[in-house]
């Protein structure tokens, strides 16, 4: 599950230099399959969510492995390749954790989709980011620019548009680019077929010739024509809750350590019933040996109850690979709140006798219910009965 170890060297801001860096960590699964597996190889990797493809490395796409297969039939079809099945939530926490570490560099963080988002940063800010994330970096004074720059970088480097130099330095840029923007490859075929290779060719054709010719001009419109936008939106941090619990003596043995995490899972417990509230992500911090390791997961089912916090905070601290070291201190964060729904009745409005006459009488016949006779009877008419709601009998 994710993790959270990465190193970030301090940052002096210089705000005169400060601009729009575009990140983009594309394809996102196949980012987050690398972040959860350092060793993993830069070729001959694919992610698999459920069964089906959803991401791979030029290299295994060349091969012949397509986004839809099957990953049985991506394992047959290339010898060696690196399947790694991942499961929505991890991608959703993963996500999180990513959005969580920005305000270190920013306070001006916009999420786009998952895998892209914006700072306003400067170019120190941005060199780090692409360093320590290996992701490819764009920096602008505009964010339409910003991730045109990005598209045409490579992971780890930061590609810079200087004021005044938009238009020109954009115009260069081949039209493919624009397909992770949403132009589409019939309609990328048809403007190769008319000789347009660039934006700057793209950008020759009047608005109302792009909008009768071009599906995706509506998309395509602010980074072609503009006006172009350099504002960011600031980091808006979710709502936590928080509780930790710091060792006297170092904790090695789970029979230490197992009733801490309960009594913490029950404190988080009866502050989110006093909210009434639930959460859906745990994050788990232990430090030891003077190192804090962390891990977080995304829960499926809403979080209230101690029982289930308290298991879902055991799974996560293996995750965090600090078990079997002596433990000093542990931390335990809910994100993700939110009020769970609630089924009302079904007929508020009138008694419920009334209403189940009333469907009787509409119905005949349809309303039953199961009772119970003898649960280990061999016979199947002898476990139990259908009778009817209305008059008790079968």
């Amino acid at each position: 599950m994710p993790k959270s170890s990465l190193h970030r060297p301090e940052l002096v801001h210089h705000p005169s230099t400060e601009g729009v860096a575009a990140l983009l960590f594309d394809p996102w699964p196949l980012y987050v399959a690398h972040r959860l597996n350092p060793g993993l190889p830069e070729e001959s990797v694919a992610v698999a969510l459920g069964d089906r493809v959803v991401a791979a490395t030029p290299a295994v796409r060349k091969a012949g492995v397509n986004l839809g297969m099957r990953g049985s039939v991506a394992l047959a079809r290339l010898a060696g390749l690196r399947l790694i099945r991942l499961e929505t939530p991890m991608l959703h926490a993963t996500w999180e954790v990513l959005l969580e570490e920005m305000p270190a560099f920013s306070p001006w963080v916009e999420p786009l989709s998952p895998g892209r988002l914006l700072l306003r940063v400067d170019m120190a800010a941005a060199r780090v980011l692409a360093e320590v994330y290996r992701v490819r970096v764009g920096f602008a004074r505009y964010r339409e620019v910003a991730l045109l720059a990005a598209l045409s970088a490579r992971p780890g480097q930061v590609r810079t548009v200087p004021p005044g130099e938009e238009k020109s330095r954009t115009d260069q840029l081949p039209l493919y680019l624009l397909k992770g923007l949403g132009l589409g490859a019939h309609s990328l075929e048809w403007l190769a077929q008319l000789g347009q290779r660039t934006l700057g060719d793209l950008r020759q054709w009047s608005k109302a010739q792009m909008e009768r010719t071009l599906p995706e001009y509506g998309a395509l419109e602010r980074y072609l024509l503009g006006p172009w936008s350099s504002q960011v939106n600031r980091a808006r941090l979710p709502e936590t809750m928080w509780v930790e619990h710091p060792f006297a003596e170092a904790a090695l043995e789970p029979r230490e350590f197992e009733p801490v995490l309960k009594h913490l899972a029950a404190q988080l417990s009866r502050a989110l019933q006093r909210k009434g509230k639930a959460a859906f992500r745990l994050k788990v911090l232990a430090t030891a040996c003077g190192n804090l390791h962390s891990a977080a997961r995304q829960s499926k089912v809403p979080l209230q109850q101690a029982d289930p916090i308290y298991r879902l905070a055991r799974l996560t601290l293996e995750d965090t690979g600090a078990l079997g070291l002596p433990l000093e201190q542990i931390s335990l964060e809910l994100s993700s709140l939110r009020r769970p729904g609630v089924q009302g009745a079904l007929w508020e409005s009138r008694p419920q006798s009334l209403a189940v006459q009333a469907v009787a009488e509409q119905f005949p016949g349809t309303l039953v219910q199961a009772r119970e006779l003898d649960p280990y009877a061999l016979a199947a008419d002898q476990r139990a009965v259908w009778i009817r709601l209305l008059e008790g009998h079968p």
